[in-house]
């Protein structure tokens, strides 16, 4: 019996379950799944719509989007992801600030 290679989804329950945001990433860096304060976060941000960082985006072209618009973390944040999907492990935990619209930082882990 083979072990079945295909990423699986972790059901919504547990994903919302999890402290902080928390996005699942499948083995491409395509987003997977997200948790209710992933969601929650996005929202606050008011994230623009070339940010899409929900179920079937790709993290890192986000990320990569987001150091381009000024986040320079995202950029970090891109490098570890790539760093831990190659089987290796990263520096982590990683925190960034987002701006809300208001002007008020936002955490983001």
């Amino acid at each position: 019996m083979t072990a079945d290679p295909r990423p699986r989804i972790l059901p919504q329950a547990v994903l919302d379950a999890m402290p902080g945001a928390v996005a699942q990433l499948g083995p491409a860096g395509l987003i997977m799944g997200v948790n209710a304060a992933w969601r929650a976060l996005a929202q606050e941000a008011q994230l623009p719509p070339s940010t899409n960082v929900t179920p079937g985006a790709d993290y890192l072209e986000a990320c990569e989007q987001a150091a381009q618009g000024g986040l320079v973390e995202a950029r970090d944040v891109a490098a570890a992801v790539r760093t831990v999907l190659t089987g290796h492990e990263a520096p982590l935990p990683l925190e960034f600030a987002l701006d809300s619209p208001d002007g008020t930082q936002l955490p983001g882990q």
